[in-house]
């Protein structure tokens, strides 16, 4: 008995370790699969990635039966791009041609002349294969919070002036993200030629995005004099602005930002 006992138990541990083998060589036949792209549909979608990337796209969504899960192996790839400059869309049509593949790919540059219709069918079933507004509005409140801190920061400050210019310097840094997300959001309503900050909060106004002009005219016009921070009177001005006015401004841009 103690004999059988011992080879039952042998055999069980055999095959239990198969078991374990196997199944770590089928995962890593899976992980070999995704890192190689995993089929051709995957390959050419992350051809396409890599396409609307190099043509300054700054959203990419696939849409149509590739993206709702019901087409055949012959469909077609629908593809929508925000964002692509009027002059970089010949060249990257052209790329699209030399994709490695067969399959036909239609591309749909989204602008403020797309139909509606069009665009509720992309928002209805697409997915989002790239978008950078999304980063930079992690971006944007990620420094709005540093802005933050450095003021709550401020009055226990062992040197004054040292955490003025530091909380200026924040201040600097999320204006620039500020009007950079904004524009990302506009351009994903069809919006173009947004190439300047003026440019972009202008846009945001007539959008709803931002409803006091006049501060967001200062907060700019500050944003241009922070490289005159060597001026202490200057300084002491725009630290003021910051603390009772355009705090506020960011934190409310940040909330329609979505």
């Amino acid at each position: 008995m103690g004999s059988f006992s011992l080879q039952h138990d042998l055999c069980f541990i055999l095959w239990y370790t198969f078991l374990v083998l196997l199944c770590a060589l089928v995962c890593a036949k899976i992980e070999e699969h995704k890192r190689r792209g995993g089929s051709w549909m995957d390959r050419l979608i992350e051809e396409m990635k890599a396409v609307a990337e190099r043509y300054h796209a700054q959203r990419l969504c696939l849409f149509g039966s590739r993206a709702r899960g019901d087409f055949r192996p012959d469909s077609d790839y629908d593809f929508a791009l925000w964002g692509v400059p009027a002059a970089c869309q010949p060249q990257l049509l052209n790329a699209v041609d030399d994709l490695p593949s067969l399959h036909k790919v239609d591309v749909v540059f989204v602008d403020d002349r797309t139909s509606q219709a069009l665009l509720d069918n992309v928002r209805k079933d697409g997915v989002i294969l790239m978008d950078k507004f999304t980063i930079k509005r992690e971006n944007f409140e990620s420094a709005l919070l540093r802005l933050k801190e450095g003021l709550a920061g401020y009055e226990g400050a062992s040197d004054p002036q040292l955490a003025r210019d530091g909380i200026i310097q924040r201040f600097e840094f999320t204006c620039e993200l500020a009007w950079k997300t904004t524009r990302e959001w506009l351009l994903d309503q069809g919006h173009v030629d947004l190439n300047s900050p003026k440019a972009v909060m202008r846009q945001a106004f007539a959008d709803g995005l931002i409803s006091d002009s006049d501060g967001w005219i200062g907060l700019l016009n500050d944003r241009n004099m922070t490289s005159h921070i060597y001026d202490e009177n200057t300084a002491d001005q725009i630290f003021r602005r910051i603390q009772t006015c355009y705090l506020s401004l960011f934190e409310g841009l940040l909330e329609k930002l979505i």
